[in-house]
């Protein structure tokens, strides 16, 4: 991984994950220095890195999962298409920063954190993911903005014919263990529509929630299916706005009915 600028800011009065005052955090200071940590979605819901590599988490580590973990910050890209869903949800926790995008690192305690990608700006989900490398015939590689079809084994042959797969990264563990921006239920709501609006399968995701362990349990997450705890996600924020609108009703009933 090439070398970043960065701009190293004191936290004067620490931040919400108890890191004291006086402790210098890492802040990547634009897109160009956040570009390093990119993880970039192709067709087929394979990702690869900013130099076209499969974008895999071997050699990153997290403080809380560990090694073969990235912490992850997650801004939704602008000009998106999303699903209701996920704009309804966006709209209500109002979790949004004007930068875009998916970026992982090392995790390094008191030097490179969720906060450090966006420089300590809202973002719109953060946490930890897990990739590994992926092989497949045929994918769509983004490089420099622009789409670039390959058919691997064309270019095997085209290639001195080496001996090699294409491949690519993939999605494999979510969670949504942040100390300093501690997303819950919508900002998780807000990643998986994203990833399924963009054609990842979530079926075979595994997704580690930190904020609803119950408080006699031994383990650390709780573990879902992605796929499940979109859709359970989903069904719950259906029935609380319909919630919403019948107590909504019930007060402009009350009302009319002290003015007759």
């Amino acid at each position: 991984m090439s070398v970043v600028c960065t701009v190293l800011v004191r936290c004067e009065k620490g931040m919400s994950n108890g890191i004291p005052s006086g402790v210098q955090v890492r802040y990547l200071r634009n897109a160009r220095h956040r570009k390093p940590y990119e993880a970039i979605l192709c067709t087929g819901g394979f990702w690869i890195d900013h130099e076209g590599h499969p974008f895999d988490t071997a050699e990153m580590e997290s403080n809380f999962s560990g090694r073969g973990f990235g912490i992850c910050s997650f801004c939704v890209p602008t000009g998106d298409i999303y699903s209701r869903s996920l704009t309804t949800v966006l709209s209500r926790s109002g979790f949004r920063a004007p930068r875009d995008g998916l970026f992982l690192g090392t995790h390094r305690v008191r030097h490179f954190h969720h906060s450090t990608f966006f420089g300590g700006q809202k973002v719109d989900f953060a946490g930890e993911m897990q990739f590994e490398e992926g092989s497949c015939v045929h994918i769509t590689f983004c490089l420099s903005g622009q789409r670039v079809h390959l058919v691997a084994m064309v270019l095997i042959c085209m290639c001195a014919c080496l001996a090699r797969r294409c491949v690519a990264g993939k999605l494999r563990v979510i969670t949504n263990k942040s100390g300093h921006y501690k997303p819950g239920d919508a900002e998780i709501m807000v990643i998986l529509n994203w990833l399924h609006s963009n054609g990842v399968s979530l079926e075979d995701v595994e997704f580690r929630t930190v904020h609803d362990v119950p408080e006699d349990s031994d383990e650390h997450f709780v573990t879902h299916n992605a796929e499940e705890l979109r859709l359970e996600l989903e069904q719950r924020a259906a029935n609380e706005d319909a919630n919403d609108e019948a107590g909504e009703e019930d007060e402009e009933g009350d009302v009319e009915e002290r003015h007759t």
